[in-house]
């Protein structure tokens, strides 16, 4: 339903950043506009485990975050990349325009440099 872009800050990422951000955007299908109140979450993985969750951070990790302009940016609060490697990260988007959608995942691979 959405195209998702990602951007970093840093870029690349190195183990033990400690202000690591991502800026995530969500656009219309197939046009750089964005896609204003979409609900999502942000999750990141180590193999198959669990090492972060955006919602976590919001006290209320079973409510979906808000992007009212189409746009947010995710700052990582404790946590720390402390290995090398490769880390799986998902986008789960819940809602579009305050209706809710059946889940619709992005995946993307993060490569943290030593």
């Amino acid at each position: 339903s959405l195209d998702v872009f990602l951007e970093t800050t840093p870029y690349p990422i190195k183990v033990n950043e400690s202000s690591t951000k991502f800026k995530i955007s969500f656009l219309k299908p197939g046009t750089n506009a964005l896609q204003e109140h979409v609900d999502f979450n942000l999750r990141i993985y180590d193999n198959n485990s669990r090492v972060f969750q955006a919602t976590n951070s919001t006290g209320q990790p079973e409510v979906p975050l808000h992007a009212t302009e189409g746009v947010m940016t995710i700052p990582m609060l404790n946590y720390k990349f402390n290995q090398a490697g490769q880390y799986r990260m998902e986008i789960p988007v819940y809602g579009i325009l305050f209706n809710p959608i059946r889940p619709e995942i992005a995946n993307f691979t993060l490569n943290i440099l030593g």
